[in-house]
């Protein structure tokens, strides 16, 4: 009877020995897997951040080229209209340059009408005094001849 029992014992011993290695193995196995698991997942982790690092590190040098090529486009913008300013302040100075100039040259020719006319009543005057005073002798007619010689290049 404890024969048998001894046997039993043995057996279930056994048994549990070879259930516990099962188990053993089995917790080893899954383990394995787990890790093998977390290893992939980890890996597929890190791809995707240093995708997204790369894809955000695209996009900050694709924004940086936008930015600086917008303040390009705005000072060359800039630029260009302050260059219409003064090219306006330009236009406006030698419009009213030749506004100032056209004035001169009419003041000028008014002088000049002026200083002809008193030349002309002048060398008409002396011509006329000229004249009285020869009377009416050959000379008077050939003074008289100087006097048209004169009105013709005086234009009076």
């Amino acid at each position: 009877m404890f024969g048998g029992i001894g046997g039993a014992l043995k057996d279930i011993g056994g048994k549990a020995g070879e259930l516990l290695e099962k188990g053993k193995k089995d917790i080893e196995d899954l383990a394995a897997e787990k890790k093998a698991a977390a290893a992939s997942l980890i890996e597929s982790q890190v791809n995707k951040t240093k995708e997204s690092f790369s894809s955000a590190l695209g996009n900050a040098e694709a924004q940086a080229t936008t930015a600086a090529d917008e303040a390009k486009k705005a000072a060359i913008d800039s630029f260009d209209e302050e260059l219409k300013k003064a090219e306006g302040a330009v236009d406006q100075t030698v419009q009213q340059l030749g506004v100032t100039v056209d004035e001169k040259i009419k003041e000028v020719d008014h002088l000049v009408d002026e200083k002809r006319g008193e030349v002309t009543k002048q060398v008409t005057e002396a011509a006329q005094g000229t004249l009285n005073n020869l009377g009416n002798s050959e000379a008077g007619s050939g003074a008289m001849g100087v006097l048209g010689k004169a009105k013709g290049l005086l234009n009076f």
